[in-house]
């Protein structure tokens, strides 16, 4: 039963019985006190609202003639069409995200993306992770007609991060690579919430890497106002490594928790989450892409490596991977004790009259 309609009750009855001013008002206060004291359980249950979101690393190309002579170019030689880029955009298009992250665009694969029919009705924002803005860009596609952006920002993974195309050096690895995190707050127009979703491609370095877990945390703690957080990326590492241990908070229970979607759907690890192939198509080892989310708001219902293939063809050398999440709604403020209050009043003022 809706709150309106327990209110227009309460008030017939009030209008039924302001001739009984016999009616103790001791006694119903009593009464008053003891609904309001009830779970508030008369509302009616929001429905559920689900959100889809997918990771993919979509291997760079700058489409030279050496990239567009190989089966796994983003273009054909000769043509712009029928090369890896129309079976990522498939692969995109078919899944239907509502929430994009993607890792590796260059500066042409990101405009393909941007022009696309798949990611028609979606906005963007990710700059590049070189100091001027280009080079591989790791940015969040938000679908318009659900999301508003209400703020969004980059920062590098480094002792600077400020610093537009810095790095942390580790132990060397790969310490040509600048790294680095983009993130926005986007209301959900479907919820009334805002959420903070923040997409990363992590060094391949090991040193480097736990010194992005320590940053992303600090950077997260103070970014986000304590919004529920989605954080999506390539992240070259597993689940169990010390680096994700410390970014999710297993290592540290008093501050924020993220939740892995994949393994939260699958709690039994296989041997088969392989989510890099390098376009062999190989399923055995574990997953190094990564969809984390705040469990206080979201569930993840379902997830997936999606290991799509067209004509034995890959749109990657990485699995996309896709979650889907159910939010947890806010709870709209109970509007029965208003009209108890009101009805008590009234009451009271027939009496005195």
């Amino acid at each position: 039963m809706t709150p309106s309609r327990i209110n227009s009750l309460i008030l017939s009855r009030v209008f039924a019985f302001r001739g009984a001013i016999w009616l103790d008002a001791a006694t119903l206060a009593l009464v008053l006190i003891a609904i309001l004291a009830l779970p508030r359980t008369a509302q009616a249950a929001p429905l559920p609202v689900t959100l889809n979101l997918m990771s993919f690393n979509i291997r760079q190309d700058d489409g030279s003639v050496s990239n567009r002579a190989s089966t796994n170019g983003w273009y054909k030689l000769f043509s712009d069409s029928g090369g890896r880029r129309d079976r990522a955009l498939s692969t995109i298009q078919t899944y239907n995200p509502d929430l994009l992250g993607i890792e590796e665009a260059l500066p042409n694969q990101l405009s393909d993306l941007q022009v696309s029919a798949a990611l028609a009705g979606y906005g963007y924002y990710g700059p590049g992770r070189a100091a001027d803005g280009g080079n591989e860009h790791g940015g969040i596609f938000y679908r318009t007609s659900r999301f508003t952006p209400t703020g969004q920002g980059s920062f590098w993974l480094s002792a600077t991060p400020t610093v537009p195309g810095t790095t942390f050096t580790g132990g060397g690895t790969d310490t040509g690579n600048p790294r680095m995190v983009n993130w926005m707050k986007l209301a959900d127009n479907k919820t009334g919430q805002t959420y903070f979703v923040a997409n990363t491609h992590w060094s391949l370095d090991s040193q480097a890497r736990q010194l992005s877990a320590n940053l992303m945390r600090t950077q997260f703690a103070a970014l986000s106002g304590g919004l529920p957080m989605i954080v999506l990326g390539d992240f070259n590492t597993t689940l169990t490594s010390s680096p994700l241990q410390t970014l999710t908070g297993a290592t540290n229970p008093s501050g924020f928790q993220l939740t892995d979607a994949y393994r939260k759907v699958f709690p039994t690890v296989s041997q088969n989450e392989a989510t890099y192939h390098n376009f062999t198509g190989t399923t055995s080892g574990s997953s190094i892409d990564h969809i984390f989310y705040s469990a206080s708001t979201f569930t993840a219902t379902a997830a997936a490596i999606v290991r799509t293939t067209y004509n034995g063809l890959y749109p990657s050398d990485h699995y996309p991977i896709t979650a889907t999440l159910q939010v947890t709604p806010v709870p709209e403020p109970a509007t029965v004790g208003s009209a108890l209050v009101g009805a008590l009043c009234l009451l009271l003022w027939r009496r005195r009259a």
